[in-house]
């Protein structure tokens, strides 16, 4: 299973939102409530006691420091503890820290809004942390020991953290996690070496900067990380890319070219990717360069980058061309189809109109049948 679609069901996991079906006493004291997540699995998340999400009425909220256990027994199973669910401790501004067991993997949404958390350190087990997860909390300090965690947008919302951080980029670890303030004139960023990933939203309209460098090491690149970035001239996304979020370089009006070298990434098959794409808006990019390493084009990336101009050049090194990976792209005159591509999308190259296609591959698979990838395409 590839990595970003791993990312997205525990993401998924941290965002259930559901009232206890039991209760225990956890080892520093407080009481827990817990809801089964799968009761196959034997897997069970921290959530609320009550009906509503983050509702304690009639309920002692915890207070002090909780250690999470591993494990909870009820009715004679023993279920393993892998999350904290959204809402689960919203509100309870009495909890003044929280050590998590080495089962946990996903911190949901609002998870500890409004609570007192004055430092924190995410173990490696931990691989998501929803939005808003401590919003609001009083931390000074924030440590990670998983480099490829996955932090989503605003987690750290209004943590003394982050007023207390200066203008410019801010890192947790090996996460860019946004950048604080507007961006003088002609910023240019070169994201430091060694970081995993970049947050969703991180340089959301961002007018004044011009360029981005990439290290080798990015693996995930939030949504809208980029949105409305208007002076970006060029961005080169490197080999390293395994996920990469809708709407990323949406509306950067001044982007003329992609250098795309990402090996094998992933990009999402929901509602919203179907229907913007990266590079939605971008009206000035004109030129695609796809890498010579490149395996795998993903679905909808280009979708509706309709001022790409003359041929596209597909590498001999490409072996799949996902489905509406180039929706849309009516500029495009020519594309050659390499010898080496096994599989090509359903409606790879839907609505290029004109397109004249120099088919090279030897065995390939089309998927739905030998039109349907350049339907209302070629000539």
């Amino acid at each position: 299973m590839k990595k970003g679609i791993v990312l997205i069901a525990i993401v998924l996991l941290a965002k259930t939102m559901s009232a206890a079906d039991f209760s225990a006493i956890c080892s520093s004291g407080q009481t827990l409530y817990y809801h089964i997540f799968d009761s196959y699995t034997k897997t069970v998340l921290v959530t609320y006691p009550g009906t509503n999400p983050g509702d304690y009425t009639g309920y002692e909220r915890p207070i002090g420091i909780i250690d999470f256990p591993s494990i909870v027994s009820y009715g004679g199973t023993v279920y393993s503890v892998i999350g904290i669910g959204s809402y689960a401790f919203g509100g309870c501004s009495g909890i003044t820290g929280v050590n998590f067991s080495n089962t946990i993997v996903s911190i949901g949404a609002s998870a500890f809004a409004n609570c007192g958390n004055t430092s924190l350190n995410l173990p490696e087990s931990i691989e998501s942390v929803s939005s808003n997860a401590f919003k609001n909390n009083p931390i000074t300090s924030i440590s990670v020991d998983n480099p490829d965690i996955l932090i989503e947008f605003d987690a750290f919302y209004n943590t003394t953290w982050s007023n207390n951080h200066p203008d410019g980029v801010m890192y947790i670890g090996p996460v860019l996690y946004a950048y604080k303030g507007v961006a003088p004139e002609n910023t240019t960023i070169q994201v430091m070496n060694n970081t995993r990933s970049i947050v969703a939203r991180a340089f959301y309209q961002q007018r004044n900067i011009v360029s981005i460098t990439f290290p080798n090491t990015i693996n995930n690149i939030g949504y809208e990380a980029f949105y409305g970035c208007s002076n970006l001239s060029s961005v080169t996304l490197p080999q390293s890319l395994q996920y990469i979020g809708y709407s990323c370089f949406e509306n950067c009006g001044s982007l003329s070219q992609v250098n795309y070298n990402a090996r094998d990434c992933y990009f999402s098959d929901d509602i919203n990717s179907s229907n913007y794409g990266v590079f939605r808006g971008c009206e000035n990019f004109s030129r695609l360069v796809i890498g010579n390493n490149v395996k795998t084009i993903p679905n909808y990336l280009f979708l509706g980058c309709n001022h790409l101009s003359s041929a596209l050049s597909i590498p001999s090194s490409v072996t799949k061309i996902e489905k509406f990976a180039f929706k849309d792209c009516d500029g495009i005159t020519s594309v050659n189809i390499p010898k080496n591509l096994d599989t090509i999308g359903s409606g790879a190259f839907f609505g290029c109109h004109g397109l004249n296609v120099i088919y090279d591959a030897m065995n390939c698979f089309c998927e739905g049948n030998t039109n349907s990838p350049f339907l209302y395409a070629t000539n």
